[in-house]
């Protein structure tokens, strides 16, 4: 793949938007290096897992991980959403256009839960869009996994959005 520019950075990495060259599709290639500190290395697993399981038209598709361990390096490929997020959307925003973003943000939240999987860090920087006025879930890096019937969350992770 070839990288084409930064689309963002985050606290585990940096975001590309990348072309493959063979089938000249666009990507999202989330690059992660650095820091594998036993706990860092756990949340990634983690978000590896939940983008392993997950197949909804409500959460961003993973196509592929590729794991580098000796340079310590992890690079998820994910399909590529050309309208940003919707923290960065600019404008007025319609009641039909809101309650369209809110049915399928509520779907992938349904579809997530019936996995037993709990995101955590819902905010507008985690929803992505396309130019379908697709709205998808991202960002699994502080999810969980409930793993037992009387597993439940109760502890606080995330950022104030």
């Amino acid at each position: 793949v070839e990288k084409l520019h930064v689309l963002g950075r985050g606290s585990s990495g940096i975001v590309y938007k990348v072309h493959h060259k063979t089938t000249g599709e666009i990507y999202a290639l989330k690059s992660v290096n650095g820091d594998m500190s036993p706990a860092f290395t756990r949340q990634l697993a983690r978000e590896m897992e939940i983008l392993r399981r997950t197949d909804s038209p409500y959460v961003v598709r993973c196509q592929g991980i590729f794991e580098k361990p000796i340079v310590g390096e992890v690079s998820i490929l994910m399909e590529y959403m050309d309208g940003g997020n919707l923290e960065s959307l600019r404008g007025a925003v319609t009641e039909k256009q809101l309650a369209g973003f809110s049915r399928q943000i509520l779907k992938g939240l349904s579809y997530l839960h019936s996995l037993k999987i709990v995101h955590r860090d819902i905010k507008p920087a985690n929803l992505l869009l396309n130019s379908r006025n697709e709205v998808k879930i991202a960002d699994f890096g502080v999810s969980k996994i409930i793993t037992r019937s009387l597993d439940y969350c109760n502890s606080y992770v995330g950022t104030c959005a």
